[in-house]
């Protein structure tokens, strides 16, 4: 299996400061002879006053790099992914209960874990996964948002859901003791592609633009596209993007 990978973040127009973190890992080296190891990408989009935003999606993707191999030598790919993040949701609390000013700190959660014959997503808010196949592309992940959930139950329309504020998130790393992380499994195949993306990008880049531009672009150049569409608005929020390209 070989990859075409491309990632980038930035703070956007209005925002101060950054607080998404970008993850990309490979197994450590003692995995590489082990035949169907997988490559862990995630994006973090940190919540919370002063810098306690940054310091939740930083947390969690620094503990979700740790854990998820040492996860995987004795789970499958899925459980080894929801257990790494719960291990986060964990590490983030503890963290946010020695200082008052980190109280209430948390961050969304997009990853995914690459193997031979498959993609498995997990997420915990609205940061979001996509996968990009022969042209179309199609979101994977569910949005745990306020707005995402009366979407669901049919209380608004999805143009009603376009003038509502986003901003409510329901479920997020480092918030509850008995957080649910929801996982999808995709087909991995050859020429397939996917996005995760925090709402910086997808709340200002359409379904189409981001189909267009990885179907048409090596991964990095994707990326950097991807970013570039979403500073041509207003970007009021961080924008982050991982694009991976199945090439062989």
């Amino acid at each position: 299996m070989r990859l075409d990978i491309g990632y980038g973040t930035h703070r956007g127009r209005v925002r101060t400061a950054n607080q998404d973190t970008v993850g990309v890992f490979a197994p450590p080296r003692r995995f590489f002879q082990r035949q169907g190891q997988p490559v862990l990408f995630m994006v973090a989009d940190g919540m919370g006053g002063h810098q306690s935003g940054e310091v939740a999606s930083r947390m969690a993707v620094e503990t979700m790099r740790r854990s998820f191999f040492r996860e995987f030598e004795t789970a499958p790919l899925a459980e080894a992914l929801k257990a790494t993040i719960i291990g986060a949701n964990e590490a983030v609390k503890a963290q946010a209960a020695k200082s008052s000013g980190m109280a209430g700190m948390g961050t969304t959660v997009v990853a995914a874990a690459v193997a031979e014959k498959i993609v498995c997503f997990a997420n915990v808010g609205d940061s979001r996964g996509y996968i990009v196949r022969k042209g179309e592309v199609r979101q994977v992940t569910d949005d745990h948002s306020l707005v995402a959930e009366q979407l669901r139950m049919g209380l608004i329309t999805p143009e009603e859901s376009a003038e509502s504020h986003r901003n409510v998130i329901t479920r997020a790393v480092g918030r509850r003791e008995d957080l649910e992380v929801d996982i999808f499994e995709e087909p991995w195949e050859v020429g397939d592609a996917f996005i995760l993306c925090s709402d910086g990008l997808w709340g200002q880049v359409s379904e189409l633009q981001m189909a267009m531009v990885v179907s048409e672009m090596a991964a990095q150049p994707a990326a950097r596209k991807l970013i570039e569409l979403a500073m041509t608005s207003q970007a009021p929020d961080n924008i982050s993007v991982i694009v991976v390209r199945r090439v062989e």
